[in-house]
């Protein structure tokens, strides 16, 4: 009898460790499948934020590619000798510092702001076991490209190195100061070969570097800002 109760008493306990082992499983498992939701939750927040992110840049990004290209145009001109003469018949007091063909194309620039709320949050996905795939990669190598062109100062240094040498001529204070249309100004934007020069140098890092890396930023938003709409919509 003793035997026979030892037994009963075996099975019992195997019963109750099996639903003890049984209930923690269940646990765990709605303590991942928790987990996972949150996880998944948190993901489209960050997607989204991201989404409207690039949408910004996107917008900022054609401000200044616009600002440029108009640029390019007018240094064309220039480079080319292909400005209408009557052009410069227009020039006077009030219009010199704004006259398009003037030094002011060369003295002035534009730089893009990125957005990088959401990328701030998508670099916390390592930390949450989010696991990487080709559109993680892609906002990746977005940022990358995005965060060198913010900090871009080619332009802005050329712009400079004009300025300090546009400040030792002659009709610089007419041209800044005194608002007075100086015949040396004219001839030195219409003529001079130093002018036509910093024209060229400025135009190589604005247009041929700068505009151009903004162009592509540009496009890879596009195609970043269509994959996250994919995403978000599954």
């Amino acid at each position: 009898m003793e035997k026979n109760k030892t037994g009963k008493y075996f099975k019992y306990a195997i019963g109750e460790i099996i639903l003890v082992v049984i209930g923690i499983l269940i646990a765990l498992s709605i303590n991942n499948w928790n987990e996972d939701r949150k996880t998944k939750t948190y993901e489209k927040q960050v997607y989204t934020q991201i989404y409207k992110d690039i949408k910004a840049d996107s917008l900022n990004l054609s401000l200044v590619i616009n600002f440029y290209k108009q640029k390019d145009t007018l240094m064309n001109r220039i480079l080319h000798d292909s400005v209408p003469s009557i052009a410069y018949d227009t020039i006077n007091n009030k219009n010199q510092f704004t006259f398009p063909y003037g030094i002011r194309l060369i003295t002035n620039s534009d730089n893009v702001t990125n957005t990088k709320k959401g990328y701030q949050l998508f670099k916390t996905f390592n930390t949450i076991g989010i696991e990487s795939d080709s559109l993680s990669f892609s906002i990746e190598d977005y940022y990358s490209k995005a965060i060198i062109n913010e900090n871009y100062e080619e332009v802005r240094n050329a712009t400079d190195r004009n300025i300090a040498e546009f400040q030792q001529k002659d009709w610089f204070l007419d041209l800044a100061v005194n608002h007075k249309l100086n015949l040396d100004y004219l001839d030195y934007i219409n003529n001079s070969r130093d002018f036509k020069i910093r024209v060229f140098d400025y135009q190589l890092f604005a247009i041929k570097n700068y505009n151009r890396d903004l162009i592509q930023q540009q496009e890879l938003a596009e195609i970043i800002k269509e994959r996250i709409k994919n995403r978000l919509e599954k």
